[in-house]
């Protein structure tokens, strides 16, 4: 039943568009972890289930390769914006402390954060590209290697693929984007 739920979903998924499905992409890694969790299971040994699995499997697969990571919003700004203001609006980020991405994102055209003028238009990036990772506050490299790696000693390959950014180990910020090599 279970996995006559997970499939159901997929198929519903398949048919939204790549902007709704940027908005699911939590729920899509949730039902990949659940799937890796089934198939750990004896059950999945079972000719039906594993047929099912199979089918799952191709299912996540268009899924995923429909969705884009990485999205990019334009923002027009008005009178009296700053980065900070912009990144804290509800439309933007909700959060100001992420104004970074968008200066980094834009800068082309801003070649001082704290000078901004009206009716530019700034691309607002949501989401990272796939083999990155955005970081929030509290992380460490060890902490997002455990997360991306499942092993936090592997922090080592996320600083020398990112020496440009990072100077000091352990030293990372909150709205930088980090590339992931592969595992």
């Amino acid at each position: 039943a279970e996995l006559d739920r997970i499939e159901a979903r997929l198929m519903g998924l398949l048919n939204m568009s790549e902007e709704a499905l940027f908005e699911k992409r939590d729920e899509i890694d949730s039902i990949e972890e659940r799937v890796a969790e089934l198939k750990a299971d004896n059950k999945a040994w079972l000719p039906d289930a594993s047929k099912k699995l199979a089918n799952i499997d191709q299912l996540l697969e268009r899924v995923k390769a429909r969705m884009p990571r990485k999205r990019i919003k334009p923002y027009t700004v008005a009178r009296g914006d700053n980065l900070w203001s912009i990144a804290k609006k509800p439309s933007v980020y909700s959060d100001p402390y992420l104004w970074p991405r968008i200066y980094v994102e834009n800068k082309g055209k801003v070649k001082n954060p704290d000078l901004i003028f009206p009716n530019w238009t700034l691309n607002v990036p949501h989401g990272v590209d796939l083999n990155q990772h955005l970081v929030v506050g509290g992380q460490s490299l060890s902490s997002i290697a455990a997360s991306v790696y499942k092993d936090p000693t592997k922090w080592h390959r996320l600083l020398k693929a990112n020496q440009s950014q990072i100077m000091d180990a352990n030293l990372i910020f909150p709205a930088q984007v980090l590339d992931v090599p592969a595992n």
